[in-house]
């Protein structure tokens, strides 16, 4: 999630924008578990349709990367055509 920050830093400069990855989400059964390319291809099944071998690049790790550098990027577009940066 990128936008704009809600707690302290909001408050010292309201364009601030904050980017936040978890690998579960802040709330539910397991948001207090870690997550990297290694669980997340086993949890999703990844490994086991590559025969039960890890694929050699932590795609994981770059698609996460990826998305959470568009959705800054789109935060900072927002923020310069509305003033808001809040997604």
């Amino acid at each position: 999630m990128a936008g704009a920050q809600n707690g302290w830093g909001a408050k010292l400069n309201p364009g601030l924008i904050h980017c936040a990855i978890t690998g579960y989400g802040d709330t539910g059964p397991k948001a207090d578990l870690g997550a990297y390319d290694n669980v997340i291809q086993a949890a999703s099944g990844i490994v086991a349709q590559s025969g039960g071998v890890k694929p050699g690049v932590s795609f994981i790790e770059y698609s996460t990367g990826y998305a959470a550098a568009f959705a800054i990027a789109a935060a900072l577009v927002q923020r310069q055509q509305t003033g808001d940066c809040r997604l």
